[in-house]
Formats: structure tokens, sequence, C-alpha cells
């Protein structure tokens, strides 16, 4: 009987191994596509981080996540870079649950962006962003914001 070693080092092994390594270059011309469809929100995958010590200027990395959860710990503001990262002809989706640790904080949204909604510190706030980048590259923002009832 043939071990291991044997069958990666022979005909069949060899045959093996091209057909994987095929496969995988299949896999990355398909996920190097998925990222450059036009017009289709782009499927990063649905990861989430959590900060409950936050204070300061906030910037999402949409291809790393697609939900936050922040706790704010001193007056905050959402970046304007967020989406600069989009390939044009693209859209997507990001959630931010906030919440304010003395109740008191504030979060100021880009005066750019289309803002549905305000930011209560004494509840907490559901953010959900989408961003659009166009052919051109010109990005749009438009934020909605709601708490619980």
């Amino acid at each position: 009987m043939a071990n291991i070693g044997q069958i990666a080092n022979s005909e069949q092994g060899s045959s093996v191994r091209n057909k994987l390594n095929l496969a995988i270059q299949e896999a990355n011309k398909v996920d190097d596509k998925v990222d450059i469809i036009a017009g289709k929100e782009l499927a990063y995958p649905d990861t989430h981080t959590v900060n409950l010590t936050f204070s300061g200027a906030f910037g999402v990395d949409v291809t790393t996540y697609s939900s936050y959860r922040l706790n704010l710990t001193g007056n905050s503001t959402i970046s304007a870079t967020l989406g600069t990262n989009l390939p044009n002809s693209t859209s997507k989706v990001v959630n931010l649950i906030v919440t304010s640790d003395g109740g008191t904080e504030t979060l100021g949204i880009d005066a750019g962006w289309n803002q549905y909604g305000t930011y209560d510190p004494t509840v907490r706030n559901m953010l959900t962003i989408s961003i659009t980048k166009d052919a051109s590259g010109n990005l749009e923002h438009d934020v909605f914001i709601n708490q619980p009832d």
C-alpha cells in the first residue's frame, strides 16, 4: 500500500495538485469579479467589530466590516472619508449601533451627508449608512438614525 508521501510525489498526486491549483485560481477570479460588478452591492463578508470606549473621529472600513458597535466615551464624529475605498459604480450598506457612556456625548455627522433622524445620546441608536459611488467616483452618503420604540 502506498503512503501519502508516495502518492503526493506520484503522477496521480501531481494531477490532484494541478486540479487543486486550477480550482484555487478560478475561485480567486470569481472573488475578484465580485468586487467589481458595476451597480451591485459589494459582497464583502458580514463581519462585526466592537469598541466600547470610543471617542474622536470614526471612519468605516467597508471592505472589512459590515457592522459596528460603538459606545461613545467622548464627543465623536463620523469621518467624511467613509466609502472612499469603494470601486466606482458600487454601493455598500453599513450598520452602526451607537450608545453613549454618560448619556451626554455627541455624535457629529458630516454636513454633506443626507441625514434622516437625530442621534439621541440617552438611548441606543441604530445608524444605517448607505454609501453609493457612481461611475465617475462621486460619493453619496445617506444616514438613517433610529432609536427603539
